[in-house]
């Protein structure tokens, strides 16, 4: 769970490794999991929720808290390029 800027954020992090129901999975090199992080936004002032699924492809086979904090450490990264103040 994480806080700031007036809204309280939760993610589910979930790893799925039987592929059976993907009609192609051969087409996808070295493929041996599917991650789903799931993310819900409260907004403090508003109440409003806002709800976010995004699935990432994997060809190692990582832990679900593995991926949700490397996804984390990315978005970090992301985020901090736009709020340098030169």
């Amino acid at each position: 769970m994480d806080t700031g800027r007036g809204s309280i954020e939760t993610r589910n992090c979930g790893v799925y490794t039987d592929l059976s129901y993907m009609e192609t999975p051969n087409k996808w090199s070295r493929l041996s999991c599917v991650a789903k992080i799931e993310s819900i936004r409260h907004e403090k002032i508003s109440g409003k929720e806002q709800k976010e699924t995004r699935l990432y492809i994997c060809s190692n086979m990582p832990s679900a808290k593995l991926i949700a904090k490397s996804v984390r450490a990315h978005w970090g990264i992301e985020n901090s390029l736009h709020w340098v103040m030169m």
